[in-house]
């Protein structure tokens, strides 16, 4: 495989318009499964343990990292599409 060239499996395009590609897509579903599965483990140490504070440690680090990181580009997208023509 050339350099230059793109291969089959992580194109350079996607389309142009969003600036979106295949690795934003393996990104976002990668930390999409990670964040459902550290929610699954929050809930199944509090049910089938009865673990309360790992499960109140886990949703607290959640929310804070939602708030840090997450919230503003949720917003911004948010507010893209709304303002975005049908």
């Amino acid at each position: 495989m050339c350099l230059g060239r793109p291969s089959r499996f992580y194109p350079s395009g996607g389309d142009s318009r969003t600036g979106e590609n295949v690795f934003d897509w393996i990104f976002a579903f990668f930390h999409l499964f990670l964040l459902l599965g550290v929610i699954f483990y929050a809930f199944y140490s509090l049910i089938a343990y009865g673990n309360i504070l790992r499960f109140a440690l886990i949703a607290a680090g959640l929310t804070v990292y939602y708030l840090l990181v997450l919230h503003k580009p949720v917003r911004r997208e948010i507010e893209r599409r709304k303002s975005r023509p049908s």
